[in-house]
């Protein structure tokens, strides 16, 4: 009898916690927030800091090629990774203030990396639940809302069925603290790992005597030791606090100093939040602080990066029996002295031209190979013939194109106005004079006339070249030019035409770096091992264009960082969904 009674104790007990926390769901609002220029969002995918307003949205940057905007209502209406694009055109408008059981329906289209042109959908929305959500960063109460799209063309469902996700919005937070489903397209899923809050100091300690002063403290709060990464992107935050006050600090990731910062005066607590671009298998992060009397200390902890495997439902096309064609350029020493040679870029072109004649399964008889070393030279006049002639008679609709340059780029006086920046730009060929571009150098506006003359509908050019004329690298400026900020607007008037590429090895304005240690420009030494495997991030066996350039930009990036550069690769132009460049391994 007792034990019955105990019982329905219990049951009665459970039913009336259920009632209480049902009716606090049913009862929890949020309003709608509001943000000002230079709020922070700290997130496992990146530190987006609030940059400016577009009308009536928001847009929240990580870095460069790395974009949140969002509406007022913060529903997406576009999302920016590594310059490859997700957008709802128009956005869902979520209903605020947000309550359990509030949902909404609409139609718009939606673009991804693999539909660019865009997917008529149906998008849906609903508030499922009010809960405790677990972060880095603690512990929030936290609305659920799951979102979904569906395409409406029946032969779009046919490749694709849909797409569903969730993510958690904190009105303490003032932020969504979590999403889980991004991955399904080509997104991170992520946390919030920190607040952008100010750092509560230490408690007061008494004066430790010289010879025993404690070490500043550090509290890496993400990511976690021994943690299992699906995306190479991520975020270190951590906490440094000491009495005497944090006067520097320093990230290292795999020995390679990634992050220095100095507190003038010191501060007794620091918050410390560090984009880093993991590379593939083990990483060690090591975070080192010194206070203001010279006292140090490190933490170090280890994390994996593991490309996540393809995303069920998303199918990429394997190469088509296709014919390939390339032309690749190399020039290491000039015919006039007064250009400077370089050291690496003709082996760049070798081993290039190496790579596709035999792992990627070019055909010989279909690459054709010009450096200072082959009989065929790479003049001004081989140049056209090769790209202009060989390549506009070779290539048939339905064949991929590569073409491939390694050498010096330069600007020089633009007569004509049509460039902002006042200058017009140049590959040099190896005949080239340096007083006299304009008839001996190769015009980058060139590129437009030879790819309207080549009838494939997917040319790719990869560029390891710059066009600042400034000091070093594989730039100068020509002697009537002196060496100014140069745009790279350019590009994008190079590829209006969809189908057509083009990958630089850096911006505009910098300069693109040789390495000894790497025997190679440090473009073409990433982009040699892309083509290898190491860019096959989702492991299906292809290495797609978009794939390559993902992982070229974060190596890049971090190499010249890494020595003392700045190098950030761009790529400009448009092609319909996933275009497979190599399949790993063929012959």
């Amino acid at each position: 009898m007792r034990r019955a009674f105990l019982f329905v104790l219990f049951v009665s007990a459970l039913v009336l916690l259920w009632n209480t926390t049902a009716a606090i769901a049913a009862t929890a609002r949020a309003e709608r927030p509001t943000y000002v220029l230079g709020e922070k969002w700290i997130r496992s995918d990146g530190a987006y800091e609030l940059v400016r307003f577009e009308e009536d949205r928001y847009v929240f940057a990580a870095r460069p090629g790395q974009e949140i905007v969002l509406t007022k209502d913060l529903a997406i209406a576009r999302v920016v990774q590594a310059h490859q694009v997700v957008e709802f055109d128009p956005p869902i408008r979520l209903g605020w203030p947000l309550e359990v059981g509030k949902w909404g329906t609409s139609l718009g289209f939606w673009r991804t990396p693999d539909f660019t042109s865009g997917v008529s959908a149906r998008l849906d929305w609903s508030v499922d639940a009010y809960e405790d959500v677990r972060t880095p960063a603690g512990t929030f109460k936290a609305f659920r809302i799951s979102f979904s799209a569906t395409p409406t063309q029946t032969h779009v469902q046919q490749r694709w069925p849909g797409y569903t996700g969730k993510v958690w919005y904190a009105p303490d937070a003032r932020q969504f603290v979590k999403a889980e489903g991004r991955a399904e397209i080509g997104l991170s899923d992520y946390q919030v790992i920190a607040l952008d809050r100010p750092v509560p100091a230490p408690p007061p300690v008494a004066a430790p005597a010289p010879e025993g002063r404690a070490p500043p403290s550090i509290a890496v709060r993400f990511p976690e030791d021994g943690a299992r990464l699906d995306s190479p992107s991520t975020v270190v935050a951590a906490v440094i606090t000491s009495p005497r006050g944090i006067a520097q600090v320093a990230v290292r990731l795999n020995e390679a100093v990634v992050h220095q910062q100095r507190e003038q005066p010191p501060r007794a607590s620091v918050l410390l939040t560090v984009p880093v671009a993991l590379q593939e298998g083990v990483n060690t992060i090591e975070v080192s602080a010194s206070d203001a009397e010279g006292v140090s200390q490190r933490f170090v902890r280890k994390v994996t990066y593991g490309p996540p495997a393809a995303a069920t439902g998303t199918v990429k096309a394997p190469p088509p029996s296709r014919e390939r064609w390339a032309v690749v350029i190399g020039i290491g020493k000039y015919d006039r002295p007064e250009i400077p040679p370089l050291r690496y870029s003709a082996t760049d072109a070798e081993k290039f031209y190496e790579l596709l004649t035999t792992q990627a399964g070019f055909k010989k008889d279909r690459v054709l190979l010009l450096t200072d070393k082959t009989e065929r030279r790479p003049t001004l006049r081989n140049m056209k013939w090769a790209l202009g002639t060989f390549l506009a008679r070779s290539a048939g609709k339905d064949d991929l194109v590569i073409i491939f340059y390694a050498g010096h780029g330069a600007p020089e006086i633009d007569p004509r106005g049509i460039e902002s920046d006042g200058l017009a730009k140049y590959l040099v060929p190896i005949d080239a004079d340096s007083d006299d571009l304009y008839a001996t150098g190769f015009p980058m506006d060139e590129l437009q006339t030879i790819f309207a003359r080549i009838e494939a509908e997917q040319v790719v050019v990869f560029l390891d070249a710059c066009y600042s004329g400034a000091a070093g690298g594989r730039t100068f400026a020509s002697k009537r030019t002196r060496a100014s900020r140069v745009d790279d607007l350019f590009l994008e008037r190079l590829t209006r035409s969809k189908g057509r590429v083009v990958v630089t090895a850096s911006r505009a304005s910098e300069v693109s770096l040789e390495l000894p240690e790497l025997g190679h420009g440090i473009f073409t030494h990433y982009l040699i091992q892309g083509f290898r495997g190491t860019a096959d991030l989702d492991r299906d066996g292809i290495v797609s264009l978009q794939e390559l350039y993902q992982y070229v930009e974060q190596q890049v990036i971090r190499k010249s960082r890494a020595v003392g550069g700045n190098q950030h690769p761009v790529m400009k132009g448009e092609v319909e969904g996933i275009l497979p460049l190599v399949k790993v391994g063929s012959r």
